[in-house]
Order: structure tokens, then sequence, then C-alpha cells
């Protein structure tokens, strides 16, 4: 649930700490159960559902996608980067068989273990031939970063006709017909977003660390260093030992 309305849920909270019940031992007694549940029942109507912000500006985002980007250099399997979802021939259509990789690649990076988040980041490129193509056919000069090159998805917005929410709106899409498993699928569409870096937009998809194995339909992936593979036989028990130890 996201805030609609702050001034409204500032004004339903005044005067909420004179209505709290107070107790020497509030802490081990259900008097804070009653205390939330009044100030839940004051507030909850100025929240709504709603999709996680589009847009995340800040120099304090950018410089934690630059160290994630970093990072990713070392960190392999819990990182990837796709250019975008146009190819780069130079017929530039949209490449449908890209998207189910994506969320095969979800699934592998949550299932490398409940360590650490993951991340996928769109418009970035991971190969500098990539960021020279890019330059040739849409004029469009890289961001260095570490070993990668961040080249935005404007690029693709204009030759697909998108507005910013359409190409979201595309990319959640799949994301919600798929067959990612719960509760990850619905943690990755509340954690996409776009970036602003350096006057180019990326889409970021965080992967949070999860609690048990995660599948697309029947089947669980991994990752071993870059490579997203299926996990079969003893390489899936291998796997299930690493949540069966949290």
């Amino acid at each position: 649930m996201t805030a609609d309305d702050y001034s409204k849920i500032m004004l339903a909270l005044r005067g909420l700490q004179r209505a709290m019940i107070q107790s020497a031992n509030y802490s081990t007694t259900a008097d804070r159960v009653t205390n939330v549940d009044k100030t839940i029942g004051l507030i909850q109507r100025f929240f709504v559902k709603k999709d996680p912000p589009m847009f995340r500006h800040g120099a304090g985002l950018a410089l934690d996608m630059e160290n994630s980007l970093r990072r990713s250099r070392i960190e392999t399997s819990r990182y990837e980067c796709k250019q975008g979802l146009i190819n780069l021939s130079p017929k530039r259509y949209f490449d449908e068989k890209l998207p189910p990789k994506i969320i095969e690649t979800i699934c592998g990076i949550a299932n490398v273990g409940p360590d650490a988040d993951g991340y996928i980041f769109i418009g970035v490129a991971d190969k500098k031939a990539d960021s020279d193509k890019i330059f040739l056919l849409d004029d469009v000069k890289a961001v260095v970063v570490g070993a990668r090159y961040v080249v935005g998805l404007e690029r693709e917005m204009e030759i697909m006709s998108y507005s910013a929410e359409q190409y979201l709106e595309k990319f959640l899409g799949y994301i919600r017909k798929s067959e990612l498993s719960e509760p990850l699928k619905s943690q990755i569409l509340s954690q996409i977003d776009f970036v602003e870096y350096k006057g180019l937009s990326v889409l970021r998809v965080r992967i949070p660390r999860q609690k048990s194995i995660s599948f697309v339909g029947d089947n669980a992936f991994t990752r071993e260093n870059s490579s997203t593979i299926l996990a079969e036989g003893k390489k899936l028990l291998s796997i299930n030992g690493l949540f069966q130890r949290t």
C-alpha cells in the first residue's frame, strides 16, 4: 500500500498520542496491539494500492546504482545487465524471446542463495561492442561505470513510440503473465523502477533475497557466474540445501 494523501494522514494522527494506552509493562501486554490497531484505523483509508514510483531521482539512488554496477563485475551470479529489449540489428525489432529469458534470470538470481539481493539493469550494456553499436545506431554515447556501459532506454522508447509509463507497463505485463512463483513474483512487481543516471534512464529490477527455492512453472533455475541454467537433480538438491540452512 502507498500513501495517497500525506496531509490527511498527518491530520488523522493529531491527538493520537493522548489516546494511546500506556502501562508499565507495555511491551508485553495486548495494549501495544490495541495502540497499533488504533493507528491503522485512523490512517488506512488514506493508503491505496499502487505500482511503485516509476522514476526515482537523487544523488543517493544514482550512487547506489553505480556501486551495484561496479560490484556486478565481481558478484556476477547476482547481477545481470541488458542493453534493452530491442535488438541491435539494422531492423531494430522488439525481441520477444528476451522477456522469458529475463524471467528465468530473475528466478536464477533468487536461487543463488538467501544471503543477498540481486539486480537486473535494463539499459546497461555489458560489452563494449554493444555500446559502440548503440552509438552508431542511436547516436547515444555510453556512460562507462567499471566494466559496464550505461546506454539508457530513451532510444528504445523513441523507436517504439512509447512513453516511459508505457514502456514500464509493457515490462510489468510480462512479469504479471509469467509463471514466476510466489512470493517472488509479487515482490518483483513492487521492486521495479526507473533510475535516472546522468541523463539516462535505466530500468532496475531488484530481486529480494528469498527464504525458499523459486520456480518458473515447474522449472527451477540458478546461476553459474553470468549464465542462467536449469537446475535439476543434484544441483536442485544443492540449492534446496542453501535455503534449509537459513
